[in-house]
């Protein structure tokens, strides 16, 4: 939004009457009548869903906070001006709660990489992968280990990274790799891809399932099955292949074509 010419101003846990609100996630029954009486009050705000619907739970989990969040959208969203889903196709099953619902695609942003891009910063390991951990994505690693080549990853830890201990982890490796966590996963960790284009580095994902607006930008590899030998290949030419990347996101996902076409479908902009 920066790059398009809007002002953006983060604040911790309170929302204003003179600006739109973009709140990201924020899904707790616990605070549905403070939203309604914000929005009663003349406060506009957005909401950002990044996770995919499911049963019981968003991405068809059973953790029981994945099942309450899921449970508490409807109930907030309906307040909301708009909704703003990150992964494709969620907007359908969001509208039936609040109409003025959309997919956004988390594209190319000048600005955001100027704020995370680590300078002369050099890598110090080939890989590396952040995020949850599953039985196939530990094996998708040690088939990286018994090629001889170690993959940096926060799997010691008993919760996420923080934003900064994962850039620094990023800034540190040539190539940041895409695990899926399940042998039939249908999602693209959009957030994933933009994150690490972001921070300077190249990004190697796992082949969609699907049509995705990340296959033109070169970022997947052509079949699980090459997938450990491309990630390998691409260690030689990391810089070049990292320009390669970012100018072609900065081309076909501009802020305009992303962020700017949502804003105006959903009504938050004319």
């Amino acid at each position: 939004m920066v790059d398009l010419g809007h002002q953006v101003e983060h604040h911790e846990n309170t929302m204003g009457r003179d600006y739109t609100n973009i709140l990201i996630e924020a899904f707790d029954a616990r605070l549905e009548d403070q939203y309604r009486r914000a929005a009663d009050a003349g406060a506009r705000f957005v909401i950002v869903m990044t996770e995919r619907p499911g049963k019981p739970g968003f991405n068809d989990s059973y953790n029981p906070q994945m099942i309450e969040r899921q449970r508490a959208f409807p109930l907030i969203a309906r307040h909301a001006i708009a909704v703003w889903c990150l992964v494709p196709g969620a907007a359908e099953w969001a509208k039936q709660f609040n109409p003025h619902s959309a997919d956004l695609e988390l594209g190319w942003s000048d600005y955001r990489a100027k704020l995370l891009h680590p300078g002369g910063v050099e890598p110090l390991t080939d890989f590396t992968y952040y995020g949850s951990m599953t039985p196939r994505r530990r094996g998708m690693i040690e088939a990286f280990k018994k090629r001889g080549y170690i993959v940096e990853n926060d799997s010691r830890r008993d919760s996420f990274m923080t934003p900064m201990a994962r850039n620094m982890m990023v800034a540190f490796a040539k190539v940041v790799l895409g695990i899926d966590p399940f042998p039939d996963w249908k999602l693209v960790s959009n957030s994933r891809l933009a994150t690490a284009l972001a921070l300077g580095r190249p990004v190697l994902a796992e082949p969609p399932k699907g049509p995705s607006a990340w296959s033109a930008v070169g970022v997947f590899a052509k079949s699980k099955n090459s997938y450990v030998d491309e990630a390998i290949a691409m260690l030689p030419r990391w810089r070049e292949i990292y320009a390669e990347q970012r100018d072609r996101a900065r081309e076909i996902l501009s802020p305009e074509k992303c962020v700017g076409r949502v804003m105006r479908e959903t009504g938050v902009v004319e």
